[in-house]
């Protein structure tokens, strides 16, 4: 990963705060996978919108351990704010359910793995 200084922004409600950072940085750190379903992302995808409870610190952890240079971003905020009308991000959330569903079915029975050699 370059040493670029990473920008990132809190927009918060009265209820919640995401911290919004960039996709492609969320996958240059390693933390894809692991973002959960309360965090959202923008139309186009290139934005996360990081949930505060937990993969905000997930992302800034991150960043901590790789001694990245970061530029907070002034806070927005908004009475209800526009991140909750966004498309919540998925991609960790169908894994981990695409994983339980295949251990529940070698579980059951019903999906035998063999190992080819």
């Amino acid at each position: 990963m370059t040493s670029k200084t990473i920008k990132y922004r809190w927009y918060t409600d009265s209820g919640h705060a995401w911290l919004r950072v960039s996709k492609h940085v969320c996958n240059q750190l390693g933390i894809l996978d692991r973002i959960s379903g309360f965090s959202y992302q923008s139309r186009q995808g290139t934005y996360l919108y990081l949930e505060e409870d937990c993969d905000a610190g997930l992302f800034l952890q991150a960043v901590k351990d790789k001694q990245l240079p970061c530029h907070m971003l002034p806070t927005r905020y908004e009475d209800r704010s526009r991140v909750r009308h966004l498309p919540n991000y998925m991609a960790g959330i169908k894994q981990l359910k695409q994983d339980k569903l295949l251990d529940a079915a070698i579980e059951a029975g019903i999906l035998h793995i063999k190992v080819i050699r």
